[in-house]
């Protein structure tokens, strides 16, 4: 693992060795007719910084190009579903769950935070897909807030390890199974799985998520958790141990609750890795207006996350 990073320090230093030598040309011509501070603060910020930190990234993952296999586990897992009127994809989560070829047992509780339509409904109806391998109980968080109702799905917990899944996240069939095999043998701390975008053709702001899942999202995630540090097991599918989530308090009322977890459990020497092959499909804003209000909350998050557990 080390020496991967040292190597693919050293080929990224070397990338940035050659792009100072271009960039110092473009510089001194820029320089005849801007300011050479702002000249630089530009080709540093949009050019050498940006091109150094994602040539990191390529290296290490070529350098971890290959994925890898765990033995087949079979021990019965939970699935924590947090719902605040979902009754438009409440149904086809469930289904998704349901659905999985995992060759043990799921119980999936339904946290209902306080929904206003039709959310519990549905729920109820869903109990007819039980099954002795698979049942749904619902469960009912009065307290408004995520993090609150995680909170409450996790005291009815009884397993090793848990998921934690979003009600508009639909998981594809082996995707338990890939989660389960990964913390099981590598008793990680939490894993992030793969997450795509489902609602790909509904507008131009989530066409371009789709490139930033794929590209973005997914290439830091597998960079950092080729060395143990994915810095966020999102909840809209993660997996964890339980006892150290019980052990670090749970999730703390916060914005970015999944960063604040992530950061207390790589705090307390926790591994937190990501799965590239367990995939879910998340529903995405629509709007710029949404979008960017989702990324302020993931910056607020972040911030939280450093407040909470300093580097």
């Amino acid at each position: 693992m080390k020496k991967n990073f040292l190597l693919s320090l050293a080929f990224s230093l070397v990338w940035l060795f050659v792009s100072v030598c271009f960039a110092i040309g473009w510089g001194r011509e820029a320089s005849y007719f801007l300011s050479p501070v702002y000249v630089w603060w530009a080709i540093i910020g949009i050019a050498l910084l940006p091109g150094f930190l994602m040539s990191m990234m390529f290296f290490s993952n070529l350098l971890h190009w290959t994925r890898k296999e765990y033995p087949e586990t079979d021990l019965d897992t939970t699935v924590i579903m947090c719902a605040y009127n979902e009754e438009a994809n409440i149904a086809r989560a469930i289904h998704a769950i349901f659905n999985q070829n995992y060759a043990g047992r799921i119980r999936l509780i339904v946290v209902d935070n306080r929904s206003t339509d039709k959310t519990k409904e549905i729920i109820e109806a869903q109990r007819k897909l039980c099954t002795p391998r698979r049942c749904l109980e619902y469960a009912y968080c009065e307290t408004p807030g995520k993090a609150n109702a995680l909170n409450c799905g996790l005291k009815l917990v009884c397993t090793r390890y848990f998921l934690t899944v979003d009600a508009d996240t639909f998981l594809e069939r082996s995707a338990v199974q890939r989660m389960m095999n990964h913390i099981a043998c590598r008793k990680c701390a939490c894993v992030a799985g793969n997450l795509f975008v489902e609602n790909t053709r509904k507008t131009i702001t989530t066409q371009m998520q789709i490139y930033d899942y794929l590209l973005s999202i997914a290439a830091v995630k597998r960079f950092q958790g080729s060395y143990g540090a994915t810095l966020v097991a999102q909840g809209a599918f993660s997996v964890y141990d339980t006892a150290m989530v019980r052990q670090a308090g749970g999730w703390k009322d916060v914005l970015g609750e999944d960063i604040v977890l992530t950061y207390t459990l790589l705090s307390g020497g926790g591994l937190s890795t990501y799965e590239s092959g367990a995939v879910g499909y998340t529903h995405v804003p629509e709007t710029l207006n949404a979008l960017y209000n989702q990324r302020k909350r993931w910056a607020i998050g972040m911030m939280e996350g450093l407040s909470e557990v300093p580097p």
